[in-house]
């Protein structure tokens, strides 16, 4: 399959990674399916669009964007009014009355090989969330009731149980070295929660996320390439926001880096 356009969404149904590419019209590519994978990638990164009433709608200005967003203002707007509040929410959705900030939210434990991350996300998206991130397994910590007081319980928590709310693509790729040892996982889950939870409490479940299409360990840690320029070889598994490829030599690449980003693409389906 050959495709040329732009790259609109990476997301994962499921364990099912999904690329969207726009061109005139949506192509989805299921990543899992893909034997081999031929793609350059270009440098610039231009607003994704939008949906709305479950039609695409394009950028009516192609805007142009740099750093971390993927939506300009304007095709952000009907969503989300202020794209900061996304990592600082100002309030509990009252002043701007956006059901993206006042709907319900949790505040997790993720842990991936040996790395512990304290997280908040939407209620309804929890599952979803862990599996963006690669989580090996997780646990609800807290129901908050809007976006603003899960942001301040996370803070609260990562300081409490000194976990980091956030590591670098390098330490996420380096345990793809490792087969997850779900005992060890709920080892440590159970020693945390004596932390916060009292002794008469019932404590969160724990919850294994285990069907992604990737094999581990892997031979050597991945090397992350820059996200623009071409990406070819033999893919080896999805797991987060990475695909993994022998070229030779084991190679990833940050597939949500790619959203916003023309494409151009050769794949070779299983």
């Amino acid at each position: 399959m050959n495709l040329t356009g732009h790259a609109i969404s990476y997301e994962w149904r499921g364990f099912d990674p999904v690329l969207v590419v726009y061109d005139g019209e949506l192509h989805e590519l299921h990543l899992a399916d893909v034997e081999r994978i031929d793609i350059q990638v270009g440098k610039e990164i231009r607003c994704i669009g939008r949906f709305e009433d479950g039609e695409y709608v394009p950028c009516p200005n192609d805007a142009v964007l740099t750093g971390t967003w993927r939506q300009c203002p304007d095709c952000a707007r009907p969503r989300i009014p202020d794209l900061s509040c996304v990592f600082e929410p100002k309030c509990d959705g009252s002043l701007c009355g956006v059901e993206f900030c006042s709907r319900p939210h949790v505040v997790y434990l993720a842990i991936t090989g040996n790395l512990l991350k304290i997280g908040m996300t939407s209620e309804e998206r929890q599952r979803q969330r862990l599996i963006e991130q690669g989580a090996d397994a997780y646990a609800i910590l807290r129901h908050a009731g809007n976006r603003l007081e899960a942001r301040n319980e996370e803070k609260r928590l990562s300081a409490l149980l000194n976990i980091r709310q956030a590591h670098s693509k390098k330490d996420t790729l380096s345990q793809m070295r490792r087969k997850a040892d779900y005992d060890e996982m709920k080892y440590t889950f159970s020693q945390l929660m004596g932390d916060i939870f009292p002794l008469d409490a019932t404590p969160p479940g724990f919850h294994v996320l285990s069907q992604y299409p990737i094999e581990l360990p892997i031979r050597r840690v991945p090397f992350l390439r820059p996200t623009s320029g071409r990406h070819s070889g033999r893919v080896l598994g999805l797991k987060g926001r990475f695909m993994i490829y022998d070229a030779p030599g084991i190679y990833a690449v940050d597939m949500s880096d790619i959203v916003g980003r023309r494409v151009k693409m050769s794949v070779n389906f299983k």
